[in-house]
């Protein structure tokens, strides 16, 4: 018996679990808990039993006997999925827990439940052996093997009990019966059988049988965690006496951190956050103030108490830069740098002329742009631009911006230079840059296709994602009355998933058991879209045409059981 602990399930669950022991031909179970009275038990070895010469496994063996007088027979059967990306989720326990009439509480927060089992690798699960009744049924992640939620573990539920019941159905199957009779041990004879016509040598035949079928077996339990990892400082960097890199260690996207100098009232200083507002760069303005070895920071954040609901809080850190560090670095010559720009430019991108930390200044004469279809360099004017701000939601940033943005109508036929004169700009701590100068050339609109995606039974908020074959979002938008248009993407094979933003903060949301709300719905288009450059394609998508559970495209299927093999290898 390989993993007795781990694979071998009993059910009713046991708070003390059973020892389960191998002697040559025999399995010995021992019960440390009591047995309760007229109760139907069941065994599950799963894929736990294997012969002990070559390790043949006997998968699915189940073995139930009774404390009473009959042994239960209902039956409850469905799946389990990830309710943020519709993979099956695999041992992930489901246990059933009497429907309280009362109104009072039920579920894995508050009792152990009365009948268990697990998925398998397809996320499929039958709990057996059920006494005749009515249940509330969930799905739970059972780290702790205490068959209770605690914080992290995925979970999932349906609002409704269910009922057992069973039917009598007929089946019929088709037998194929070979007429002939001849002994075919020799050669010979298998010859002169082969020449037998098969309308004359075989004869289908239906044989009909009464089997019993359980339901409900069509349960679909969406399983998700809520966040418990509380927000914190992660860590704080100071590469520079201007600049502060503060790291969280959770995304914050909900809420965004707020930081305020303690060196000083009303310091002036710059901030910029990530786009998960995850990381945070300080740029101090006061010349004094940076020269100080140590700054004093109070960043304010939400976190999660005892309770794992939102609270706010405050930590005071220090990013220091110290004193011999800041002479080492007036020795050295300190210059305004650039961000990169590609080799290779798409057509319906701006000419971003950006720096590496704010700038307070910028002489646009001497940003130069030439294009050239052989060897003679043509200056190309640079008229329309607009500024790019630090960060436009805050006031303290008057007065500073990332760069500049030109609008250039692009000729792919052409290969371009962009040339910026040394002093063209003067950065924070008052340095400038030296003479910057690139080629690169235009990736032509043929290069590119347009999907417009037309949906109906959306559903709440509906935001629309386009993925890889990896299933990773490289574009999302709000859904769009008249289709939702993605443009200028490269060509190849590209798939779509939709969910419900219903609470409206821009990212999908988990389930909250304590107050019964389910994850936010995910659907997935049940097939790839193929996209050809220089093409527009419009892709109608019903949402709900196709049953949740057999949305998810194979491809991402078998990408997603490619990966969790590699986690599990590690």
């Amino acid at each position: 018996v390989k993993s007795a602990q781990q694979k071998v399930i009993v059910s009713p669950p046991q708070k003390i679990p059973a020892t389960i022991q191998a002697n040559g031909k025999k399995v010995t179970i021992e019960f440390a808990d009591s047995l309760i009275p007229n109760t139907t038990y069941t065994i599950d070895f799963t894929d736990a039993l294997r012969d002990l010469n070559e390790g043949n496994v006997l998968d699915g063996f189940t073995y139930a006997f009774s404390t009473g007088n009959k042994i239960d027979t209902m039956q409850i059967s469905g799946r389990v999925l990830n309710a943020m990306d519709l993979n099956p989720l695999s041992g992930v326990q489901v246990g059933i827990y009497e429907t309280n009439q009362k109104g009072d509480s039920t579920g894995p927060l508050y009792q152990m439940p009365l009948r268990i089992t697990k998925t398998d690798s397809t996320g499929h699960f039958t709990i057996k052996n059920i006494k005749d009744g009515t249940y509330d049924i969930y799905a739970l992640e059972d780290k702790n093997s205490d068959y209770i939620l605690t914080k992290g573990e995925c979970f999932g539920f349906i609002d409704n009990s269910v009922k057992t019941a069973v039917e009598s159905i007929e089946r019929r199957d088709t037998v194929r019966i070979d007429l002939a009779k001849a002994d075919v041990n020799s050669k010979k004879k298998k010859k002169k059988l082969a020449e037998i016509p098969d309308s004359l040598r075989y004869k289908d035949t239906i044989v009909h049988s009464i089997v019993q079928h359980y339901t409900p077996d069509d349960i679909l339990l969406l399983a998700s965690a809520m966040p418990t990892t509380p927000q914190k400082v992660k860590k704080t960097e100071r590469k520079s006496p201007f600049r502060i890199d503060i790291f969280m260690q959770n995304k914050t996207a909900r809420k965004r951190p707020e930081v305020k100098c303690l060196n000083k009232e009303n310091a002036d200083i710059l901030k910029c956050y990530s786009k998960e507002n995850d990381s945070i760069t300080i740029w101090i303005k006061d010349s004094v103030m940076a020269a100080a070895d140590t700054i004093k920071l109070e960043v304010k954040y939400e976190t999660l108490d005892s309770l794992d609901k939102p609270t706010d809080k405050a930590d005071t850190i220090k990013a220091v830069f110290s004193k011999k560090m800041l002479q080492k670095l007036k020795k050295e010559k300190q210059t305004l740098g650039f961000a990169k720009i590609e080799d290779n430019v798409p057509f319906y991108a701006p000419l971003r002329v950006a720096f590496d930390r704010p700038v307070s200044e910028i002489d646009t004469s001497k940003i130069k742009l030439y294009s050239a279809e052989d060897t003679t360099w043509t200056q190309v004017p640079l008229t329309q631009y607009t500024v790019t701000e630090i960060d436009s939601t805050s006031s303290t940033n008057s007065g500073y911006f990332a760069g500049y943005e030109y609008k250039v109508e692009w000729n792919e036929e052409l290969k371009y230079t962009i040339k910026v004169d040394s002093g063209a700009a003067i950065g924070l701590g008052g340095v400038t840059n030296k003479e910057f100068k690139k080629e690169f050339k235009i990736i032509g609109s043929d290069k590119y296709a347009n999907l417009k995606v037309i949906t109906k039974n959306s559903g709440q908020n509906p935001i629309i994602q386009l993925l890889n074959d990896k299933d990773e979002v490289i574009r999302e938008k709000s859904e769009d009355a008249n289709g939702t248009l993605f443009e200028h993407i490269a060509q190849g094979d590209y798939y779509l998933r939709l969910y419900n933003d219903e609470n409206n903060d821009g990212e999908w949301t988990p389930g909250d058991f304590k107050e019964k709300r389910h994850a936010e719905k995910v659907f997935y288009l049940n097939t790839k879209v193929h996209l050809r450059a220089n093409w527009d394609i419009d892709q109608e998508w019903d949402v709900e045409a196709i049953k949740l559970e057999k949305q998810k495209p194979e491809t991402l299927k078998k990408e997603a059981a490619k990966n969790n093999s590699k986690k599990k290898k590690k």
